[in-house]
């Protein structure tokens, strides 16, 4: 259940990162989505704790999953997100945009037509309808 404000706090928390430097493990896409599920809805979803691509791969492998994508539908699932089609992805959903970096993808952010991303270069929008995967946070 997304809490009071959420979306006066999302702006809030997007507007925020977008301040904030690139740091794997802190301020990259899992944790800038993970902080923005914790905005709507004041649930923490993923605690795992990790501080570089190498650590990442190894939370991966650790939870035998293949890729992002994988540890995201598991968190999706366990929290009761829906998976919805990205074109009816609204502010606040996450979506998966698949890529040819290293863990297959990167989580982001529906903020309406566009979706937002932390990337190394910073925050990054996309169409949402270009995404491949979205979940309903609620």
């Amino acid at each position: 259940m997304r809490i009071e404000n959420w979306d006066t706090k999302l702006s809030d928390y997007i507007q925020k990162q977008q301040l904030v430097k690139f740091r794997r493990g802190k301020t990259d896409c899992v944790n800038f989505v993970i902080g923005a599920i914790e905005t709507i809805t004041g649930k923490i979803v993923f605690e795992q704790e990790y501080n570089s691509l190498k650590d990442a791969k190894k939370i991966i492998q650790e939870l035998n999953k293949k890729d992002l994508l994988d540890i995201a539908k598991d968190i999706a699932k366990e929290n009761n997100f829906e998976s919805i089609g990205c074109v009816y992805a609204q502010r606040g959903d996450v979506v998966f945009l698949k890529t040819n970096e290293e863990l297959g993808g990167t989580l982001g952010v529906c903020i309406g037509q566009k979706s937002i991303f932390r990337a190394k270069a910073g925050v990054e929008t996309r169409n949402t309808t270009t995404c491949d995967f979205a979940w309903r946070i609620e």
